[in-house]
């Protein structure tokens, strides 16, 4: 038989080895946790992250539908949405042409410098500009004349971090105004008794 002392050192190995499982057993077990946690928080992230790309998607589905133009930029005036509309008047193709650039990579200085500025203004006061005529260049470069709308836009602190615009193109409808406003002062003039010369130069002036 074993004496005392072989027998407490047996007990004591024995204490040894049951407390090492012990810890083995809970370090795996915590190993296990961790990893559960993190497999948690990449799923969620994930559908978070889908989420998101799912309610861009839709963004993107619905403003491309609309004939008017319609953009998103950043508190730098560098475009991070465009619609269809919006691609075609910049002269691009693709969002990837137009991302993180600004109106200065589309359009001269003369042009950019009054976007520019519309952007920052409204961003800067927090305040909404509706329905204000803005000359722009078209891709051709003709210039052309644009009703538009620009409002600041908020994060979900309710912070400005950046602008949208919507315009459409009102040039047609803007020679059509002048060309009736000649008509009709034309009209006065002959009604008034007005000499040809006085007539000839409204013609020529387009007043």
């Amino acid at each position: 038989s074993l004496g005392v002392t072989e027998t407490h050192a047996l007990r004591e190995l024995n204490s040894r080895i049951a407390a090492y499982y012990w810890v083995c057993g809970s370090l795996s077990l915590l190993i296990i946790l961790f990893f559960a946690i993190l497999l948690v928080g990449v799923t969620r992230a994930r559908k978070a992250e889908k989420k998101l790309a799912e309610e861009r998607n839709l963004l993107l589905t619905l403003i491309n539908s609309m004939p008017d133009r319609v953009h998103i930029k950043d508190r730098k005036s560098r475009f991070i949405i465009n619609n269809s509309a919006h691609l075609k008047a910049l002269g691009a193709s693709s969002q990837a042409e137009v991302l993180g650039k600004t109106d200065y990579d589309f359009r001269p200085a003369s042009v950019s410098d009054r976007h520019f500025g519309d952007d920052q203004s409204v961003m800067e006061n927090n305040q909404p500009r509706y329905n204000y005529e803005e000359p722009t260049m078209h891709p051709s470069g003709k210039m052309i004349t644009l009703l538009a709308s620009k409002v600041p836009f908020h994060n979900a602190s309710g912070e400005v971090i950046g602008v949208v615009g919507i315009s459409r193109d009102i040039t047609e409808q803007k020679k059509e105004e002048i060309r009736q406003q000649r008509q009709r002062k034309m009209l006065e003039l002959l009604a008034q008794g007005a000499s040809l010369q006085t007539i000839l130069q409204v013609l020529i002036d387009g007043v």
